[in-house]
């Protein structure tokens, strides 16, 4: 995932040297290449991504932590709502049942009841789909929550290190790319994460 700013390709080591890394890509296409040749130094990199993991472990910590302390409140509310709707739900489906009993017996005429039918029918669809809404966005927020608490998991058991493991490589990094005078452009797969949490925050 270490790349060259200027074509993309892959970084190399080079031979016989243990912290100095170069783009092949000017070896291989000489002139044409676009890459200025420079060299950079594989202990910059590495130290520059374990901050910026580190960094971004903490931001998860904080977002998901702010989350939690939000979901006590808006999950209890959420549990509100859904025990209101299926009440609400039940008291239709037996005012139903009662105009069905008095239109049999004779107690209601076939057109009022007809009308009376698809009303409490159109209440009820309404009903269901706030309550899909609501379930909806209680599955959002768990799953969101339930996301973060993983990658802090996996964040701060790198914390320890001085390297940078395979799974935390393969978690939180989309790619690196350096560029001349060792400028690092580090893209990250948790970013997504990040702003979906804090939009459930704010």
């Amino acid at each position: 995932k270490l790349r060259c700013g200027c074509c993309g390709s892959s970084l190399q080591l080079i031979q016989n040297y243990e912290n100095l890394i170069f783009c092949e890509h000017s070896l291989a296409i000489g002139s044409k290449s676009k890459c200025n040749k420079d060299v950079f130094n594989r202990d910059v990199i590495i130290n520059t991504v374990i901050f910026a993991i580190r960094k971004n472990v903490e931001e998860l910590t904080e977002v998901r932590d702010n989350l939690i302390e939000k979901s006590k409140i808006t999950f209890s509310s959420y549990e509100t709502e859904i025990t209101d709707a299926n009440s609400r739900l039940k008291d239709i489906s037996d005012e139903l049942a009662r105009k069905y009993e008095n239109y049999v017996n004779g107690h209601l005429h076939r057109e009022r009841f007809i009308e009376l039918k698809k009303e409490l029918t159109e209440k009820r669809k309404e009903i269901e789909e706030k309550l899909k809404t609501i379930e909806a966005l209680k599955e959002s927020s768990d799953g969101i929550a339930f996301e973060l608490n993983r990658m802090v998991n996996i964040g701060q058991a790198f914390f320890q290190k001085d390297t940078i493991p395979d799974d935390i490589v393969n978690a939180f990094l989309k790619d690196v790319k350096v560029y001349a005078q060792d400028r690092i452009e580090i893209r990250l797969n948790t970013t997504d994460l990040y702003e979906r949490a804090l939009s459930q925050i704010n």
